[in-house]
């Protein structure tokens, strides 16, 4: 079939990871084994883990790799058919769909942020800030003032305005990192930096290190840049450089010959580690001898909580001579849907990216760019952001500690959010059982590779503190629901 996908049935197994060995495990006689068949591959369609069209693995083959009989596979595949998970066609592969209505509120990968019916949802997927409303409406007043003085010109500035630039770099040698705006870059959003520093710098097949979790949209863009990802995963309970396994991490590189390596130390995303300083130089020496480029995701780190972080990475890769390319944006600092981001890096670089963007975008939105210089202009309201996230952190500390007292939630630095550590492998069913009472989460699995992470979830404290009370009994009544 053309055009269709085809999900192989070993690919399929190992996303439904834990599920698979309960299904092998399920003896004739104690329930219907194709049951729980058609409610992991539901679970995996809400997780956003098999895609909208795609085509489902033989009956046949998902029998042989599950180990099951052809008839459990055919009654599970009937079950999704009756359900609206699975359409077919006369003659054709059946393809993966979701049932009418169900595209609408809750899914993370569906959701339509701007209808007014997902109010009834406690959305814990996207992480909301108190956005500074009067702040941002002035600095667009403002902007709109000056928007004339520009309507001459063509509007398509590749590189951003002088006057953001300048102050980007500003912010930059302000925190250690001394930058000239030639080095910076503007960008549609970090997402927009990222996707084009991959698609500029490198090759289908190219192996790039990962810090296991990390954010998923990042996965994401590698995943379509056709970048083979090598996982090095962190551990919250060693502290020796804060969570990070420098001799992994060494070995690694010499190992995978790795061209690049994406890092967050600043409050990594999910688990809101923080990189020491002596862990940073160590990264940079070992990226310099083996000429790995650093692609360092700098948007969470404004928002500390405990102390500030260290010196940028970029002061220790350019002091062992490794490149290094900074990545930030006003997203989390200000509001999500300003879509204003940088990219930091040798002004050779930055004049190669300029260049090849003409093939993505002509330019970042004047007006946004306009605003955006307003606000970098402004008093700095960020103590008070973080003065917000200190509060809503504790609450929502408390809130898991008196509802789900068996979960493990690893203490932060900075950042948005909490990394929970259940006793049972259900991260992506208890996402399932929360949406359908009206909290929207993302599964642990999403921030890793192979379908790891099922015994974790990523916990925002952005919402109110009544929201995040009411959204933790919630998920706790789903989490006891399961079996």
């Amino acid at each position: 079939m053309v055009g269709v996908r085809v999900i192989g049935a070993a690919t399929l197994v190992r996303e439904l990871g834990t599920c698979s060995v309960e299904i092998r495990a399920r003896t004739p006689g104690r329930g219907a084994t194709y049951s729980k068949l058609s409610e992991g591959i539901r679970s995996l369609v809400h997780d956003g883990r098999i895609c909208l069209g795609s085509a489902l693995p033989s009956e046949r083959d998902l029998a042989g790799a599950l180990s099951v009989s052809r008839s459990t596979v055919t009654s599970a595949y009937a079950d999704l058919r009756r359900n609206g998970y699975l359409i077919s066609r006369q003659g054709a592969r059946s393809v993966v769909a979701l049932p009418t209505g169900r595209a609408e509120a809750g899914s993370v990968i569906f959701r339509q942020v701007t209808d007014a019916a997902q109010n009834a949802s406690l959305d814990l997927a996207h992480l909301l800030p108190d956005t500074p409303v009067d702040s941002i409406m002035q600095a667009y007043s403002t902007a709109l003032t000056r928007l004339p003085a520009l309507l001459n010109s063509h509007g398509m500035d590749r590189a951003g305005l002088p006057e953001l630039r300048s102050l980007v770099a500003r912010r930059y040698t302000e925190r250690g990192l001394d930058t000239t705006p030639e080095q910076i870059m503007i960008t549609a959003g970090a997402q927009h930096a990222l996707t084009l520093v991959l698609s500029c710098l490198s090759s289908p097949g190219d192996r790039i290190l990962v810090e296991h979790p990390t954010h998923p949209t990042a996965l994401m863009a590698m995943t379509q840049s056709s970048l083979q990802v090598v996982p090095i995963a962190l551990d919250p309970d060693d502290t020796t450089f804060g969570g990070w396994n420098l001799p992994a991490i060494h070995d690694a590189v010499r190992q995978s010959g790795a061209r690049l390596a994406h890092i967050t130390p600043d409050f990594n995303q999910p688990t809101g580690m923080c990189l020491t300083r002596e862990g940073r130089e160590q990264y940079a020496r070992i990226a310099a001898e083996s000429g790995t480029t650093l692609i360092v995701d700098e948007v969470p780190s404004e928002l500390w909580l405990e102390a500030p972080p260290p010196p940028p990475m970029a002061v220790f890769a350019e002091q062992n001579g490794c490149p290094s390319i900074c990545l930030g944006s006003m997203s989390k600092t200000f509001w999500t849907g300003l879509r204003i981001g940088w990219i930091r890096a040798d002004p050779a670089v930055v004049s190669r990216l300029i260049g090849y963007r003409t093939g993505f975008d002509l330019g970042t939105s004047l007006p946004d760019q306009l605003a955006a210089a307003e606000l970098l202009s402004a008093p700095d309201t960020l103590e008070r952001r973080r003065e917000s996230l200190r509060e809503r952190r504790t609450i929502l500390l408390d809130a898991v500690a008196r509802a789900l007292p068996e979960w493990q939630v690893y203490p932060n630095r900075g950042g948005m959010t909490l990394w929970a550590e259940m006793p049972r492998p259900v991260s992506t069913r208890l996402c399932t059982a929360a949406f359908e009472r009206g909290v929207l989460l993302v599964a642990g699995p999403q921030f890793g590779v192979h379908a790891a992470f099922e015994r974790h979830l990523r916990l925002p404290y952005t919402r109110s503190p009544e929201e995040i009370r009411s959204a933790l009994d919630i998920v706790a009544d789903a989490y006891h629901s399961l079996r």
